[in-house]
């Protein structure tokens, strides 16, 4: 008879994590931006422009897309968060 070790007996909890579970952990672990910059500024600016009458444009600062940026993902993340503790009542 062969002795099993220890640690084969051991549970790892990671094992049952699945794609999505690991997806949301990386996602909580980044401190960056998670919607990539090029693909927000073109969604705003296209927004802009539907919401203008025709043949005014507008030039928009860098600086300006980018505070719209952090304050729209932390409007974001602080939804999701809100709608996760009401979800689990």
């Amino acid at each position: 008879m062969s002795k099993k070790h220890a640690k084969d007996n051991v549970f790892s909890p990671s094992l049952l994590i699945s794609g999505w579970q690991k997806e949301i952990t990386h996602y909580q672990k980044a401190l960056g931006i998670v919607v990539p910059r090029a693909p927000f500024n073109r969604l705003v600016r296209e927004i802009v422009n539907d919401l203008l009458p025709p043949g005014i444009n507008i030039h928009m600062a860098l600086e300006a897309l980018a505070a719209l940026h952090l304050a729209t993902e932390e409007f974001i993340v602080t939804y999701f968060q809100l709608m996760y503790v009401l979800n689990d009542r």
